[in-house]
């Protein structure tokens, strides 16, 4: 290549062009040009054969000799050989003839777009370093001598589309964590059912405000260079991880094969909906059953298992890091009106880097390998200690006083059969902050269930929603004072409850499960499993040919197990809940008089899973 020691004027009329187009810009106090396209200043040089063999075999060359304004790196020959080069042409080649748009061809985005930036960029010995964008949107970091540490051979080469670097090396590609995911292939140890599963739901769509245009043909917008944009749901909207984007920066724990099986094969009970719509009010759609049989349990492997370094800036520093929080957790504030106690850490792991037995989902960093990315950290887990108690399988707390809890309501005033009629209230109340019950009070709200001294009983029927199969799940009523709201009140007796459970089969069909049968046992329809139930209080006065009753105390909040059942079909993300436990009061009197409140008073209803049980039952008939 000629060497130039002096500026030509079309060099100076560049340079003051340049600096006046972008704030980015960066220019030495001398630079060298002669007004020649990037594509010629390159093939002009004889150490950058190689790579000029590579633009011209992918058809970049013709774009480097256009008006569009580039800053190429091209690595020289010394490190950049023969070989390098003919094995990036025949990747591109491969791909090519596999009908790989040239957008997605790794032989472009991994090495050509690796060394090319959009617009001039030129270096000064005064200028910070930062990080420069690439054409394929990875971050090299630029300094006045080096790139990606990379040393220049030749810097600040003015042609008139840009600026030529040359460089001692080739710039290494380094993947993100979704690309990384794709790569690792095969085998145990590899992510090929992680990866299928992301990329089921990976859509490219172009970008028209990022992309560089060009002239309008026939009233038709042209791009001289097309940006695309990468789609992805599960990314974007269920984990709330962007492992794709160069703009952000995660720690992210990857289930091998072996680890993603030994999971899916636990989680799929977990998720059976109605199968057989037998039943008009139905309204599982096929469609909507097939999309959440499939999604919800391999989704439910992974969320929760990535960690930005925003809200976790220790990761990555010398500094111990204590716990991880993952986009999905609750913030602090929360989780005491969700889950019923501050302490309740949900997506949220302590001791990453430390397995301690007595903490649920601790040291989840451990015996995994590690791989640095251009976005974080991956790690691939081949035993995976993110636990489901800490994750998906939760709490089902419904408040009593919520509108979307409450169905219906309704009095019994002859006998149980007969037909019912008129409404009980359902007044909602806010727990005095002056009463000892404040803070064991969910929201410090209940409702006082207020009956008629006339009726024989009366009722209020509760919605659950995202219930899942095949868990057990122990059931309270969780019932107050009547003194967290006035302390001076005297309804102080105890309130008999009946409780009823309706859920629908996987034919579609409701089942029906009472707590309260003469012998003992609650009484079972269909595929609804009963293990146990709950204490049954019965006065001497109390007919025995009626149903047995729970009674609620009256002096303290308080949850009254009624008793530990599964459930045949989920309802996770149903519009119709498809679950409702009915509670009733009985008002009865004895010899004396009245002996039991005809008032309830109600702050919640609550599922609450028996984890080690449900996973040792699904694995014994594995």
């Amino acid at each position: 290549m000629k060497k130039i020691t002096c500026l030509s004027g079309l060099a100076i009329a560049l340079m003051l062009l340049f600096s006046s187009c972008s704030d980015k810009d960066h220019f030495d106090s001398v630079v060298t040009g002669n007004g020649a396209t990037l594509w010629e200043n390159i093939t002009s040089d004889e150490e950058l054969s190689n790579f000029a063999a590579v633009l011209e075999a992918t058809g970049y060359a013709s774009r480097l000799a256009t008006s569009q304004v580039f800053t190429v790196f091209a690595p020289v020959n010394e490190k950049f050989t023969a070989a390098d080069r003919d094995k990036i042409i025949a990747l591109y080649n491969a791909e090519k003839a596999a009908g790989v748009k040239d957008e997605k061809n790794a032989a472009i985005v991994e090495f050509i777009q690796n060394h090319i930036a959009l617009y001039n960029y030129t270096v000064s010995d005064v200028m910070e370093a930062k990080s420069l964008r690439m054409m394929n949107g990875k971050g090299s970091w630029f300094t006045p001598n080096s790139l990606q540490g990379i040393e220049f051979q030749k810097k600040n080469l003015i042609a008139s589309n840009g600026v030529l670097y040359t460089l001692r090396d080739q710039i290494n590609y380094y993947q993100n964590i979704y690309e990384f995911i794709k790569k690792e292939q095969g085998g145990d140890e590899g992510l090929d059912s992680l990866s299928n599963f992301l990329y089921h739901y990976h859509f490219t769509t172009f970008n028209p405000d990022e992309s560089v245009k060009g002239e309008i043909v026939d009233g038709k917008q042209q791009y001289l260079d097309s940006v695309t944009v990468v789609n992805n749901e599960i990314l974007n909207k269920w984990i709330k991880a962007r492992l794709d984007s160069e703009d952000s920066s995660y720690y992210a724990v990857l289930p091998t094969n072996k680890a993603w099986k030994e999971q899916y094969d636990v989680n799929k009970y977990f998720f059976k909906y109605v199968h057989n719509s037998q039943s008009p009010d139905t309204v599982v759609s096929s469609e909507l059953r097939d999309s959440f049989e499939y999604i919800l349990p391999r989704y439910n492997i992974i969320a929760g298992a990535q960690f930005s370094r925003t809200t976790n800036p220790k990761l990555g520093t010398d500094e111990k890091v204590d716990s991880v929080k993952s986009p999905l957790a609750t913030s602090y504030g929360y989780r005491k009106l969700l889950y019923g106690s501050f302490d309740k850490r949900v997506y949220e792991y302590m001791s990453p880097y430390e397995v301690q037995p007595t903490v649920p989902s601790s040291g989840i960093f451990v015996d995994t390998d590690s791989y640095t990315c251009s976005n974080g950290v991956a790690f691939k887990a081949n035993e995976w200690k993110i636990q489901r108690g800490n994750t998906f399988m939760q709490d089902i707390s419904m408040e009593a006083e919520a509108k979307s809890t409450l169905d219906s309501l309704y009095y019994v005033k002859n006998n149980y059969d007969a037909k019912k009629d008129g409404r009980p209230k359902l007044i909602s109340r806010d727990a005095k902050s002056s009463s000892p019950f404040y803070d064991d009070i969910m929201g410090h709200t209940f409702c006082k269930l207020e009956s008629d001294a006339n009726a024989k009983m009366s009722g209020a029927l509760f919605n659950f929603t995202n219930v899942l199969s095949n868990v057990w799940y122990d059931l309270y009523v969780c019932t107050v004072p009547s003194t967290a709201y006035n302390k001076y009140d005297t309804d102080v007796l105890p309130t008999r409850i009946k409780c009823t459970i309706y859920c629908k089969n996987p034919e579609g069909i409701q089942d029906t499960l009472a707590f309260d049968s003469a012998d003992k046992h609650p009484s079972k329809l269909g595929s609804i499993q009963v293990e146990s139930f709950g204490d049954i209080s019965i006065d001497d006065d109390y007919s025995r040919n009626k149903p047995y009753s729970y009674e609620t105390d009256p002096t303290e909040v308080h949850k009254t197990w009624i008793g530990r059942i599964k459930f045949p079909t989920c309802t996770w993300g149903l519009p119709d809940p498809m679950v409702k436990l009915r509670v009733e009061v009985n008002v009865l009197t004895d010899k004396v008089g009245i002996t039991k409140s005809n008032m309830l008073y109600l702050d919640r209803i609550l599922l609450s899973p028996v984890i080690d049980k449900t996973i040792e039952d699904i694995k014994n008939n594995l």
